[in-house]
């Protein structure tokens, strides 16, 4: 039975590192004002090419280009979108956990939540 489970899990374990996306969505949203937990499928994130250093999040109907900035664990990407303001993404792979941060005009917004390998 033990050696089934281990090998379940050894299967499973490659599939997040092969993901081609991230389908990310949050839980609670967070800005000057305060936070507020979501359901709203609408402020849901996207990450296309998760393994690529290079690659696109689709935020708020927007395509943003994004780079690899950290790896482990946590993988982390930043990118700046179509405003000026900068766009961070951290993911960590233990437990499927994401926050997400805009930083634009002295002001800044944050999501976090979890992720689905699509």
């Amino acid at each position: 039975m033990l050696r089934t489970v281990l090998f379940i899990a050894a299967l499973a374990a490659p599939a997040t590192a092969q993901a081609a996306e991230l389908w990310c969505m949050p839980d609670t949203l967070c800005n000057a004002t305060g936070c507020k937990p979501t359901t709203n499928e609408e402020v849901s994130v996207r990450l296309k090419d998760v393994k690529a250093s290079s690659t696109t999040l689709r935020t708020h109907a927007e395509d943003v280009p994004m780079s690899r900035s950290r790896d482990g664990d946590v993988v982390q990407w930043q990118g700046v979108n179509a405003t000026g303001g900068a766009e961070f993404l951290a993911w960590r792979q233990s437990d499927m956990e994401f926050t997400y941060l805009i930083r634009s005009e002295g002001r800044e917004y944050s999501a976090t939540g979890l992720c689905e390998v699509q």
